[in-house]
């Protein structure tokens, strides 16, 4: 039924960037990540769309959800260049360096990340931190984020992760 609604919607007004990006979100959520992606160009036509640095981060982590890193970072990386420490996109480099096994590169945009984001670190971040310090073999900063992770987070899936796998 949403689906029927965002297509109507866009059938009054194909133009509508907000409509494409909120259309392009609601298919890459139902694993239609490519089709997702076309909505996120069409909403990035516009000039006059007033955030297209959210349609390029939701172009980005739809691409990162796809499998297509290359994509994905182009993506991410616009969305930075319009909204400079962008924390969602910061995260989602984190997150996409770290799949590249490119763990400083992944610890670089984490640390930004953290120092832009103004809400308290949520258990999958703190995981994602864990799993960087790890590779980077760096146990006293990787202990820090584990105390925070137990403390605040006890009976989050991302703590089990962290005490199955240590």
């Amino acid at each position: 039924m949403a689906d029927e609604d965002f297509q109507h919607s866009l059938r009054l007004d194909s133009i509508d960037s907000e409509a494409h990006n909120n259309y392009g979100w609601f298919l890459c959520k139902r694993g239609k990540e490519l089709d997702s992606i076309k909505h996120f160009m069409a909403a990035l036509k516009n000039p006059l769309y007033a955030t297209p640095g959210k349609a390029y981060l939701n172009a980005g982590l739809c691409s990162m959800k796809a499998g297509n890193i290359k994509d994905a970072e182009e993506f991410l990386q616009k969305a930075l260049t319009i909204q400079p420490n962008m924390p969602e996109a910061l995260l989602g480099l984190a997150n996409l360096y770290f799949t590249k096994a490119d763990y400083a590169g992944a610890k670089s945009y984490f640390l930004i990340f953290k120092r832009n984001n103004p809400s308290p670190l949520t258990a999958e971040n703190l995981w994602l931190a864990i799993r960087i310090e790890r590779k980077l073999g760096d146990k006293t900063t990787e202990n820090g984020y584990a105390i925070q992770l137990r403390k605040n987070f006890p009976d989050a899936r991302e703590t089990q992760l962290m005490l199955y796998r240590q």
